[in-house]
């Protein structure tokens, strides 16, 4: 049983990721900005994910933007906008060259 619940979880982690780099793909276009994350993973258990280690920076300069350790969202839901998302940032910075404009 455990591994049928590892498989789940990894499967539900790869397409979590699928939509999740469209959904940052279509923003970076929109902002000018890059986004880039090191992890993601999923829980089919209460459908939460978590983004970890992510940077935003500008497209164009490549000058970097921002840091956050991570981003754990709650009632996430791959093919819907579930009434009851939600999500917490840990340690989000402005990067010094940011703040020095």
């Amino acid at each position: 049983a455990v591994g049928g619940v590892a498989y789940a979880n990894y499967a539900a982690t790869q397409e979590v990721k699928k939509v999740v780099d469209k959904q940052i793909s279509a923003l970076s276009i929109q902002s000018g900005v890059e986004i880039k994350y090191s992890d993601i993973s999923a829980s089919i258990f209460d459908s939460s994910m978590q983004l970890s280690e992510i940077t935003v920076s500008n497209s164009l300069s490549n000058e970097p933007v921002a840091t956050i350790d991570s981003i754990d969202v709650s009632g996430y839901e791959v093919d819907a906008v579930p009434p009851h998302t939600g999500f917490v940032m840990k340690n989000f910075r402005f990067s010094d060259e940011f703040l020095a404009q």
